[in-house]
């Protein structure tokens, strides 16, 4: 919950705040539990368990419907999204973001390529000096003032020729949030330990 500045603190999800005569009451509405049936299997059966519970959640939600694109860069949680997509049966296209010798870019390009998925690569034009101060104000309303506006008005950018093809977008990310946090480099022992190994963190 911590910001940069001194008195504002983030919301958690799922939380609710109601205010009436002047008082704010906050409360949590859900918090996702640890399943300790899952906590205690070994470490193999706990993957088996979560493909089956993603490739059967992407089935359940999207399996039929009009083709999707889906991010894929060079990170393990965007293949394992394209994986789990595949095997529950997703019309999607991957794309990527980047300039054609990027690292992130020439291996999508492969990853796509060998799994058989139609991929699109996207960039900013080379005129995007001269673009960009136009979008600026756009990208400071969508953020809210949280965000970079420059990085903004680049994603921005990039999903407006997406919804040009394909309406909807998943992107993989997650696994950079857990990187500042001690407990949540223990998620896979979550129920067994409170204590923190300092070399996974």
């Amino acid at each position: 919950p911590n910001t940069h500045w001194e008195g504002i603190e983030r919301l958690e999800p799922a939380t609710r705040l109601r205010f009436s005569a002047g008082a704010a009451e906050r409360s949590r509405y859900w918090r996702p539990p640890i399943e300790h049936a899952v906590a205690r299997l070994s470490f193999e059966r706990t993957v088996s368990h979560c493909v089956d519970a993603v490739v059967d959640t992407l089935r359940r939600y999207l399996a039929g419907r009009p083709p999707i694109w889906s991010d894929l860069t060079g990170g393990f949680d965007t293949r394992l999204m394209a994986l789990g997509l595949s095997r529950a049966g997703v019309d999607f296209h991957a794309n990527t973001v980047g300039r054609t010798g990027d690292d992130d870019v020439r291996i999508a390009a492969h990853v796509a390529s060998r799994a058989g998925w139609p991929w699109a690569r996207f960039e900013v034009p080379d005129d995007w000096d001269r673009i960009l101060p136009g979008r600026l104000a756009h990208a400071l309303a969508w953020g809210d003032g949280h965000l970079d506006v420059l990085q903004l008005s680049e994603v921005l950018w990039h999903h407006e020729r997406k919804h040009n093809l394909h309406r909807s977008l998943l992107i993989g990310g997650g696994g950079e949030h857990f990187r500042n946090f001690a407990w949540q480099q223990e998620f896979l022992r979550a129920g067994r330990s409170r204590d923190v190994n300092w070399d996974h963190w």
